[in-house]
């Protein structure tokens, strides 16, 4: 079943919407409710979503504020959007934070609520079975605690958002030993030093591999914000700020000596230290970001190859395509091709 999290401010609304549309018979579950987007972002800490449909106009925290947030705790989580706004640039503001689809408050009742719960379910549903794909044992290989300390062990999970969502797919349904698992995380906490430099929230009682992925996500959030608050003071957190700024700019023409002029690095510094403590260059975490928002796109299933190379910042589809199978040794076709995506025309 699809896990569904109705969140909207218009309690009448939010009735409204639990009872007129075909939940049960698109396998779906509304598992909770909330009235802003501050609510919505405390009941994620605590249970797991898979479909977020929500206001875009709520007090507190709006919708497009909370699909933001969420994204960066809850990258596998997928939105649909209510709104009163007809303005259509509000609406394509949200579709390119990448939600499946909106609906029309003022045209509720005109709305094919079944056949947008279709679309939606296979959307969502296709993003589940590429997360269980990814998460899938390969040929030849076994769960190992020491294949995914080794991955903590490497601070990029805190910026990379590739590699922390492979890191999570491993994790995904695994029977890891209790106690091997938080031993693991509290001895890479401590090599890393990070708990001197961000003060890190206390890891707590860890019973199971979801504790783990929920304490990665948290984690990750509390060390990037207390990175950005106030004059950084330590290299490290000068590199969470100039990783930072890296992920908000990888469309562009991201120079790196921009990059390290606002995180109060020279050039040189920063290539040599961010090397040295993520392990990549400043140019492949960049080509990582992209390639992992490009394969947000291609689950999407609503582009061509083509249009998402351009997307994420590639005016060539052929380097695109190489830049894919260096970051994930398949090309873009493949990864569409294994994930059920159909395919789309390439223009």
């Amino acid at each position: 079943m699809i896990r569904v999290l109705i969140i909207d401010d218009d309690r009448l609304s939010l009735s409204g919407i639990k009872t007129m549309l075909p939940w049960e018979k698109h396998q779906m579950q509304i598992v909770g409710e909330a009235y802003n987007g501050k609510e919505g972002l405390r009941f994620l800490e605590k249970h797991t979503v898979d479909l977020v449909m929500l206001d875009l106009a709520m007090p507190i925290m709006d919708g497009l504020t909370f699909i933001q947030k969420c994204k960066e705790l809850h990258p596998m989580v997928q939105y649909v959007v209510m709104t009163f706004h007809e303005d259509f640039s509000y609406i394509q503001e949200a579709l390119r934070l990448g939600v499946i689809d909106y609906i029309s408050k003022l045209k509720l009742e005109e709305e094919d609520l079944d056949s947008l719960l279709s679309r939606v379910s296979e959307v969502v549903h296709r993003h589940i079975s590429a997360a269980e794909n990814e998460s899938a044992p390969k040929e030849g290989k076994t769960d190992n605690i020491q294949d995914v300390a080794q991955r903590v062990s490497n601070p990029l999970w805190i910026c990379d958002d590739l590699y922390l969502w492979e890191t999570v797919r491993m994790l995904k349904g695994k029977n890891y030993a209790v106690q091997g698992l938080e031993t693991a995380l509290r001895e890479t906490i401590l090599r890393l030093e990070i708990t001197n430099h961000f003060h890190v929230l206390n890891i707590g009682r860890i019973r199971s591999a979801e504790d783990v992925i929920q304490y990665l996500y948290t984690c990750r959030q509390h060390i990037t914000e207390k990175a950005q608050q106030g004059d950084p003071n330590t290299t490290e957190a000068r590199l969470i700020v100039a990783a930072e700024l890296m992920r908000k700019n990888y469309q562009g023409t991201c120079l790196i000596q921009e990059i390290a002029d606002a995180s109060g690095l020279s050039r040189s510094y920063l290539s040599s230290c961010f090397s040295r403590y993520f392990g990549i260059t400043p140019n492949e975490f960049i080509r990582r970001k992209r390639i992992f928002e490009s394969m947000k796109l291609i689950m999407e299933g609503t582009h061509s190859l083509t249009d998402i190379a351009m997307m994420v910042g590639y005016d060539n589809y052929q380097y695109y395509k190489k830049m894919f199978l260096e970051v994930r040794k398949e090309s873009p076709k493949e990864f569409r091709r294994i994930y059920g995506v159909p395919s789309e025309p390439e223009k």
